[in-house]
């Protein structure tokens, strides 16, 4: 799909985008694929190259924003076709299946995959930050020590309820037994938290922005005072496209690479995702204020992704040593400048 609409440029989308935050969850895609092409104008700048259609599994998320932007960075008449998910695990299984490219999806997929001898790999990133640890208004919770004897609202596996855990560690807290963690799909978060279903939620952006503004939510705890800091999320590929495409794979990198940086330079261009993907705008604009877009994988990304990996392992999410090494890929990220052009 596309953040804006050009002149000269033909969108059909066959997915309905126009969600409310509140929309049900499931472990299947949220939306049947939307597909977007047509011809780039000269000042989208397209890059050079035979058109490419990229098969994309995304996250409805601020984080994945950068993927909005990515036609206008892939050579003129390719094509982004995005599923949403709700689950990462069933995003690693349509790349492990080869129905889609790429996926936009946190990074703590990659090493509990790979745990079980699925070989996606992480290519680039696409933003830090991007968390928030909420508690109802009228909840009296303002610390994690408080969350003893709640209900709160996560998602199994992704980086909000790694923190979470991290933090109820730190507290002395066991998850199983001092409070109790519901599975509740980030879009829903917001309505659980306002109706009193939930106490609190580790959850994302926009969504808790949202809830912040609605008068529902107020954050307990710094989400970024970890070992862990702000990691977050990234675009992931299989070791199978790599080996049988890596020209495929290289022109995802670019067009991610773009994006962030044209996010970066224009930060109102984030804002064009309220309407794709149905969010209050409001609350998409106070999340930038907790979001920071990256998309270079190198040294410095695989210590904090090793640091990440050891914490997973301390507090039960992972059974083994993880070399992340493996998984980081880096070799296409390496191949692009820092104006994101090859």
């Amino acid at each position: 799909m596309r953040s804006q609409i050009r002149p000269g440029r033909v969108i059909a989308l066959t997915a309905l985008i126009g969600l409310a935050l509140g929309a049900c969850a499931s472990t299947a895609p949220d939306s049947t694929p939307a597909t977007t092409d047509g011809t780039a104008q000269a000042d989208d700048a397209p890059a050079a190259g035979e058109p490419v259609t990229v098969r994309l599994a995304a996250l409805r998320a601020m984080p994945c924003a950068p993927t909005t932007q990515w036609l206008d960075h892939l050579p003129a008449g390719s094509k982004v076709e995005v599923t949403f998910f709700t689950a990462p695990a069933d995003q690693v299984a349509a790349l492990m299946s080869g129905s889609v490219d790429a996926a936009c999806t946190g990074i703590t997929i990659g090493l509990v995959a790979n745990e079980q001898e699925q070989d996606i790999r992480i290519v680039a990133q696409t933003a830090t930050k991007g968390t928030q640890l909420l508690a109802a208004t009228d909840s009296g919770i303002t610390s994690v020590a408080d969350l003893r004897g709640k209900k709160v609202a996560s998602v199994p596996n992704s980086i909000h309820e790694v923190i979470l855990r991290e933090l109820l560690e730190a507290e002395g807290m066991d998850p199983a037994t001092d409070l109790e963690l519901i599975n509740i799909a980030l879009a829903d978060q917001p309505g659980a938290l306002c109706s009193g279903q939930v106490d609190a939620i580790a959850g994302n952006e926009p969504n808790s922005s949202f809830a912040i503004l609605q008068g529902c939510g107020t954050q307990f705890a710094d989400p970024y005072d970890t070992a862990i800091g702000a990691i977050n999320i990234g675009i992931f590929t299989s070791q199978a496209l790599i080996d049988s495409d890596p020209a495929l794979v290289q022109a995802i990198v670019d067009a991610q690479a773009a994006s962030v940086e044209a996010l970066n330079d224009d930060p109102s261009l984030a804002l064009d995702v309220a309407t794709e993907w149905g969010f209050d705008k409001a609350a998409v604009e106070q999340s930038l204020e907790n979001l920071d877009f990256e998309w270079m994988v190198d040294d410095a990304f695989i210590a904090s992704y090793a640091t990440f990996a050891n914490r997973i392992k301390a507090i039960g999410m992972t059974k083994t040593e993880i070399d992340v090494e493996p998984i980081v890929n880096t070799t296409f990220a390496r191949a692009v400048t820092t104006d994101g052009d090859r």
